[in-house]
């Protein structure tokens, strides 16, 4: 009877230390659930990187309200499509920060929740680039990535490189550039060229140097070849914003290169032509033999900008005339040695376009200068010393009369050691008069052909 009662009082106890403990603990939570609306964040919860610990959900909602419009103040979104750039606004960028707060799970980790409409994201990217083809694009991934960027918090520089959302690369490959040189023909080691070489990749952020690859392919070929190959090379990296590292002329211009492309590689003198692709996408050239003609192609992305090569402000300079005199040239005659060349100043300039033609920028790539070649005439030396005045005419005939009697004492010397070494008569002595005076005559006149010679008048 008295373990009865025991029980019943045992009991009683438990049940009403229960209650009791519900009641302080679930009562509390119902009436802050039911009866006052506001809670407190539990350790560990995050809205985004922001600690919610302890805060309530007013609380919460005014410090990520706050920490938005910073993230909003500092933001910086640039929108870049190849070699073309552009600031945009945020104000696309939707923070719901009602439903975040509604949403959020205490003591757990929490996303910001964005949203991005999709035809504005359309419209502000089509707005800045115009040349693209909008079902090329994958909107969808870029919304995906600016909700990442914009949940996070954490990054105010945003980046948007609309060639890596690009559906499809490989099917939007185009021409963007291409040259053609039928105006020589075409030789053997050309045509063995496009056989062996009918295409050359030009990775991403890479140079190329001609040197390099025709070394490392093994291809031997003449002067006149590579040189062809280098200025069509240029020719075509001049439609495109590809920097030219090192390029190269010759003192003459060839006769199968136009004015303003050369680009002279010898290998031999260290002269290369080298460019180098900045883009982030691969480019590819094509070499092929049309008729007789060789043409090459670069195939790749679109380029956002047009690029157009322009020869400018081309000067031309008259050869200066040199004249050399000669005593064997009768009176008043005039030989051309060398009929002269003019020389010439030329500028490549790279104009850039946007889609609509307007004029964007212009850059100079090279200033080629050819220098001029004389003209050589080689007139009589009896009409020049007409035109001689008095004193040049004695200041040459000194020189003259200095030299000659150098040598007639050199002939004088070699004829007495002649005498001393063989017997002479009369008839000996007037012949070898004769002959000194013949060779003081002939040495005269030899001096006088040099003297004349070497005394130009431009």
């Amino acid at each position: 009877m008295n373990y009865k009662r025991f029980l019943i009082i045992f009991t009683t106890l438990i049940v009403c230390t229960v209650y009791l403990f519900a009641f302080s603990h679930f009562g509390a939570l119902a009436y802050n659930t039911f009866l006052n609306p506001t809670k407190s964040f539990l350790k560990g919860t995050t809205i985004g990187p922001i600690n919610m610990e302890g805060k309530t959900a007013q609380e919460a909602k005014e410090l990520l309200t706050s920490e938005i419009q910073q993230w909003n103040d500092q933001l910086n979104i640039t929108e870049e499509y190849m070699e073309k750039k552009e600031s945009i606004q945020s104000s696309f960028i939707l923070f719901d920060i009602n439903e975040t707060i509604n949403r959020a799970e205490s003591g757990e980790k929490n996303q910001i929740i964005v949203r991005i409409p999709e035809a504005k994201l359309k419209s502000v990217i089509l707005e800045a680039f115009p040349e693209l083809d909008e079902d090329s694009i994958d909107f969808t991934s870029i919304r995906r990535y600016l909700s990442e960027q914009a949940a996070t918090l954490t990054s105010t520089d945003v980046n948007i490189s609309i060639e890596n959302f690009i559906a499809g690369e490989a099917n939007n490959q185009a021409v963007v550039a291409e040259s053609l040189r039928n105006d020589t023909s075409l030789t053997k080691g050309l045509k063995a060229f496009c056989k062996q070489i009918s295409t050359i990749e030009i990775k991403n952020n890479t140079q190329f140097s001609l040197n390099d690859f025709l070394k490392k392919n093994q291809l031997k070929l003449s002067n006149k070849d590579v040189n062809i190959i280098s200025s069509l090379l240029y020719e075509l990296v001049l439609q495109t914003n590809f920097p030219i590292i090192e390029k190269n002329q010759s003192s003459n211009l060839p006769d199968y290169i136009h004015l303003g492309y050369e680009a002279k590689v010898d290998s031999a003198l260290n002269q290369d032509f080298i460019f180098a692709n900045p883009n982030k996408t691969t480019y590819t050239l094509t070499f092929q033999q049309i008729d007789n003609g060789l043409y090459v192609d670069m195939k790749g992305i679109p380029f956002a900008y047009k690029y157009n090569a322009v020869v400018k402000d081309k000067k031309t300079f008259s050869p200066k005339t040199i004249e050399q005199y000669s005593a064997l040239l009768p009176e008043g005659t005039v030989n051309v040695k060398e009929i002269g060349k003019n020389g010439v100043l030329v500028k490549m300039i790279r104009e850039v376009h946007n889609q609509a033609g307007e004029l964007i920028s212009s850059e100079m790539i090279s200033e080629d200068f050819y220098p001029p070649h004389p003209r050589i005439e080689i007139h009589s030396l009896q009409a020049a010393k007409k035109d001689e005045t008095p004193e040049d005419t004695a200041t040459i005939d000194d020189k003259i009369d200095s030299t000659i009697d150098s040598s007639d004492e050199s002939i004088d010397t070699n004829n007495e050691e002649s005498s001393s070494t063989s017997p002479t008569n009369l008839e000996d002595g007037k012949s070898s008069e004769t002959s000194d005076k013949s060779a003081k005559d002939t040495k005269k006149t030899d001096e006088i052909e040099k003297s004349s010679k070497s005394s130009d008048v431009k």
